[in-house]
């Protein structure tokens, strides 16, 4: 666990966000990090040009940079990370269509602009699919957020199967993402699971944290940590996700590692593949 701190608090101390664009009196505009500046002088380092020297009698404004007006892409499956739920939702009005490992598909509805209702099976290989596969229903409601900076959700779902209908599983959470750059984001994730049978009197926790680094204008590379609960049947002491989202203006797709940590004494570093693929519309 407390190499996992060590990587997020690196991802934090890298992906601080510091760039400006420093407007003149002339019309132009730079793009920089502000390097030194003291009551005449600012000095800053440009991309274009290098390190500047800049009177304050010469500059009309100074504001954060949003790169995402850069971007010709946004991530159009934000609503979700590799395995995590994110806290963001979709536009009202809008559906989703996901394939995870070519197995279990889920569909989403937006009825209102912070909220979405989900449905999931698993895909039918084999016809007891169709009898005895299990299939969920789900929702998440953003009950607070700003665009860009921070959302914070709750969420649940049941999975019943349909051999045994008077049972099922539930599952509940809520999930917080915060901004740190507009390409970089902290998500953590809380949630519970318990079954109709307990009527929730037992429930087992897990968490995850997650970051998000934008690494181009159509793709961005996901990490995950989750441990708690879900894991007790499984000696490990939780599992880390890698991966990398690959995305156009409705369709992203994720193709990632999924690593058992220390699980029964083993060290190796050995991913199990994780696919994904989503389509907005």
């Amino acid at each position: 666990m407390k190499y996992c701190i060590i990587i997020f608090v690196l991802f934090l101390t890298v992906c601080s966000y510091s760039k400006k664009i420093i407007e003149l009196k002339n019309g132009e505009s730079i793009k920089c990090e502000i390097f030194s500046e003291d009551n005449d002088i600012l000095t800053v380092v440009s991309d274009t040009f290098g390190e500047m020297k800049i009177n304050r009698s010469d500059i009309k404004l100074i504001k954060d940079l949003d790169e995402r007006t850069g971007y010709r892409y946004d991530d159009p499956n934000h609503c979700s990370l590799l395995f995590m739920p994110s806290a963001e939702t979709n536009p009202k009005g809008t559906w989703y269509i996901s394939d995870y490992e070519l197995l279990f598909m889920n569909i989403g509805y937006s009825p209102v602009e912070n909220l979405h209702l989900s449905t999931g099976f698993l895909f039918p290989i084999v016809p007891e699919m169709l009898t005895e596969g299990p299939i969920s229903f789900g929702a998440k409601l953003r009950t607070i957020g700003e665009p860009y900076k921070y959302n914070m959700s709750i969420m649940g779902s049941i999975t019943t199967i349909f051999e045994e209908s008077e049972g099922g599983l539930i599952t509940y959470g809520t999930a917080f993402n915060y901004y740190l750059s507009p390409k970089t984001t902290a998500n953590f994730y809380m949630g519970g699971l318990t079954t109709t049978a307990t009527a929730g009197a037992e429930s087992i926790f897990s968490f995850g944290l997650a970051f998000t680094f934008r690494t181009s204008e159509s793709s961005k590379f996901i990490v995950e940590y989750l441990n708690g609960g879900m894991f007790d049947d499984i000696e490990t002491k939780g599992i880390m996700l890698f991966g990398l989202r690959f995305f156009g203006e409705k369709i992203s797709a994720d193709l990632a590692g999924v690593k058992f940590l220390d699980i029964c004494g083993s060290e190796p570093w050995f991913f199990i593949p994780l696919l994904s693929l989503t389509y907005h519309f």
